[in-house]
């Protein structure tokens, strides 16, 4: 697992220097403006793609083929590109949180529930979204996935905004801030892991040639 995670480090320092630099310039950006959110939730967005790029990499040059000479199961390859997506959105969101923090307490609004609630929503957002990503990545491969993940948040988008319009404002829903948080943390690692053994599970039965 280690030369499966080094091997990804250097490709990451090769290939995705563009990823970490437009992390670091938005992370810069989010503790500058609280108003426009896409600041703080691009980062995670951006980096829950690397190991897709990871994945792209590895079927372009057929390392996935070369793999199955190596001492590693499919099983590991899969938690490997899993671990390490993990590690890089840990990262990503503890530096955004503490760039939100001196946000905060630049404005004076700095208070751990608003923190802790903001920091739910931006880690729902980017571990599911790695989730979904990387289950269609290893069922359909890249391309397809691609493909795929960019029709659901179609889809999705297109629900968002027509299942108002039949409600036509007759369901109000109250939700506790803090509640809310913790059931988005819950569904988070839930999902996580669903995706996780999902995949291996797919990709030992995947003809890899």
């Amino acid at each position: 697992m280690k030369g499966l995670i080094l091997k990804d480090l250097y490709l990451v320092k090769k290939y995705c220097k563009s990823y970490l630099i437009l992390t670091l310039l938005f992370i810069a950006l989010s503790s500058m403006n609280g108003e426009n959110m896409i600041f703080a939730l691009y980062p995670s967005a951006v980096c829950g793609m690397v190991t897709v790029s990871l994945m792209s990499l590895d079927e372009k040059s057929r390392w996935l083929s070369y793999s199955a000479s190596l001492p590693y199961s499919k099983g590991q390859i899969v938690s490997e590109k899993y671990l390490l997506g993990l590690v890089i959105q840990l990262l990503v969101l503890v530096l955004t949180g503490i760039a939100q923090a001196v946000r905060m307490n630049r404005e004076g609004t700095l208070e751990a529930k608003s923190l802790f609630v903001l920091m739910a929503v931006l880690a729902a957002t980017a571990f599911l979204t790695s989730a979904v990503n990387l289950l269609l990545v290893f069922r359909f491969g890249c391309e397809r996935a691609r493909i795929l993940f960019y029709v659901l948040i179609g889809v999705i988008c297109a629900l968002g905004a027509v299942i108002p319009m039949f409600l036509n404002g007759e369901i109000t829903l109250h939700i506790e801030p803090m509640t809310a948080a913790v059931t988005a943390v819950a569904v988070t690692v839930i999902g996580y892991a669903l995706s996780w053994i999902l995949s291996v599970q797919i990709y030992k039965r995947r003809e890899i040639g």
